[in-house]
């Protein structure tokens, strides 16, 4: 259970870049949390994180430990759920699929214990992916219901879905900016450099008309468009004033930066998505459980 907690600790850290929304999200002390870290970088001989009084970032050798072991700890739950279906331990299993980077509040776990009073016995398994990533897995039965933005769910053959909430797009920009001032709003910044990753998955054009689309619907104007290899790069880019980036307000990432806010006229649709003829009652009905969590505005 240790090392599992390590490893829990290092993934949750290195996505939210922040001790204190990693230990709420595990339900850890802060102090258990960089204990947990500090032990794990001793065990492999390297430091996994640049901290200082106002950031943490992952070092090189971080990026690839989080890369390896999010591969295992997605090896490991795709052949523990082999291993108890092959053994039937249980008639109830769900396995959820969560956008990376999303902050879904307390919404998942208040459905969950809901329907657990109605299932004693059920068991979940929950897993985070890129949304291309959590589509694939969703198409090749790897995963039973997946929460996703809409506008990543570009092909609906032989799915269904369900809306569950929204959330206002918004413009970042550094809290260093010389424009920010009280009353701005995010058309001060709309000609900025853009900063933008391209989504896990995605090949290089579909990334480009991706980033078009963004800017025509939004109302944006870049004065160029900048690309980095992942989001955590992204928001760094922009508290050192590179540029702006588009995110939402359930980003967990974009929570625990030094960036300033503005909503836009836009919102990110959170849906809710499985395959059509599903036989697991348990999809659907987990899927309209979340949903009236979050229409009774448990955040």
């Amino acid at each position: 259970m240790g090392q599992e907690n390590k490893f829990r600790c290092f993934l949750s850290l290195a996505e939210t870049c922040s001790f204190t929304v990693t230990a709420k999200m595990l339900f850890l002390t802060q102090q258990a949390v960089s204990k947990n870290i500090r032990n794990l970088e001793e065990e492999l001989g390297f430091p996994l994180f640049i901290r200082t009084s106002r950031s943490v970032e992952l070092t090189e050798q971080g990026r690839q430990c989080y890369e390896l072991i999010s591969k295992l700890a997605n090896q490991y739950s795709v052949g523990m759920a082999s291993i108890r279906k092959s053994a039937n331990l249980s008639a109830h299993t769900l396995r959820l699929g969560l956008q990376s980077f999303l902050n879904f509040g307390t919404a998942l776990e208040t459905a969950l214990a809901e329907l657990r009073e109605q299932v004693s016995d059920l068991q979940t398994e929950s897993t985070r992916f890129s949304p291309l990533m959590l589509l694939e897995r969703l198409r090749e039965r790897r995963l039973d219901l997946i929460l996703v933005y809409r506008r990543f769910l570009t092909d609906t053959r032989g799915l269904r879905s369900l809306e569950l909430t929204t959330s206002p797009r918004c413009l970042m920009v550094s809290l260093n900016d010389p424009l920010l001032r009280p009353g701005a709003d995010w058309q001060q910044s709309k000609a900025y450099p853009l900063i933008s990753d391209s989504v896990r998955g995605e090949s290089s054009e579909d990334f480009q008309t991706r980033i078009q689309a963004d800017i025509q619907a939004l109302g944006l104007c870049p004065s160029e468009i900048i690309w980095v290899p992942d989001r955590d790069t992204a928001y760094t880019y922009a508290e050192m004033g590179r540029g702006v980036v588009v995110g939402t307000e359930m980003s967990r990432m974009a929570q625990a930066r030094n960036l300033a806010s503005f909503p836009m006229q836009a919102h990110e649709v959170l849906l809710a998505v499985w395959r059509k003829g599903e036989r697991n009652p348990l999809v659907e009905q987990y899927a309209r459980q979340v949903c009236q969590t979050y229409q009774a505005g448990t955040l």
